[in-house]
């Protein structure tokens, strides 16, 4: 049986069938579209979790490289208050920056 023969063998129904019968493939149609959407949303978080999980290890070691390179001896933590000032600046800049660009990332999949 064809579409075109379903659809001609609608038309014959009385009023109340017919709009029966459309309510059921709207509903139909409906579910289809949310479930859809409901497995590619499973697989993006999936996606996402994997990104978020590489990215932390390598904040981990990129803060664990900080630490080391900062422990120093209190005579070598003397600097200039502005050249550290002018670093925190720099830094907070650039994690803002890569923040924008991993939001960016996930608003772009």
């Amino acid at each position: 049986m064809s579409v075109k023969d379903y659809i001609e063998k609608t038309k014959t129904k009385p009023e109340d069938e017919k709009k029966r019968v459309v309510f059921m493939w709207t509903i139909a149609i409906i579910v289809l579209i949310f479930l859809v959407w409901a497995i590619s949303f499973s697989l993006s978080i999936a996606n996402n979790q994997d990104d978020s999980a590489r990215l932390r290890a390598e904040a981990e070691v990129t803060a664990r490289a900080q630490i080391v390179k900062s422990t120093t001896s209190p005579a070598q933590n003397i600097g200039s208050w502005r050249a550290r000032l002018r670093q925190f600046i720099l830094d907070g800049a650039s994690a803002i920056n890569e923040g924008f660009w991993t939001v960016g990332s996930w608003l772009h999949k």
